[in-house]
């Protein structure tokens, strides 16, 4: 009898589970002791969802995506700007500090001191204002908080 033994890559399910990402960036840096990259003036886009920002981390073996400073998240016609944004790009689910979101299909802003990405479309705000109006110098707002 005759064995061949080929070698073989195999990956868990889990790993298949990750989305694709397509990063777009001036400059990037790993960081071989933790695994997590830094990207400057990047974009970051899967399943719909783009990423935009001057600072990116990706921490690849947790599956979060950071971003302080200058931010910007779109999804379909959603579209938030924010101080600071940490999401999980397998499960989509993610915290917006300091945020502005306009939803151009309801031509309607809300501003939120924490917005949490529960699902897709969906999010949970605190400490929040809705308008329809500007939303830095609004004529009326409806405010409230979770």
């Amino acid at each position: 009898m005759f064995f061949i033994f080929l070698p073989v890559q195999v990956f868990s399910q889990n790993d298949l589970d990750i989305p694709q990402l397509s990063i777009k960036t001036q400059s990037y840096f790993h960081n071989p002791d933790t695994g997590s990259f830094i990207y400057r003036n990047a974009k970051v886009e899967w399943e719909g969802i783009t990423v935009e920002s001057t600072e990116i981390h990706y921490h690849p073996e947790t599956n979060r995506l950071t971003a302080k400073g200058y931010v910007r998240v779109t999804e379909g016609e959603i579209v938030a700007v924010m101080d600071e944004l940490e999401i999980n790009v397998k499960d989509g689910t993610g915290i917006f500090r300091d945020t502005i979101v306009y939803d151009a299909s309801n031509k309607a802003y809300m501003t939120a001191k924490e917005l949490r990405r529960v699902g897709p479309n969906q999010y949970v705000a605190q400490t929040c204002t809705f308008t329809t109006c500007n939303p830095k110098s609004p004529a009326w707002q409806i405010t409230g908080s979770e």
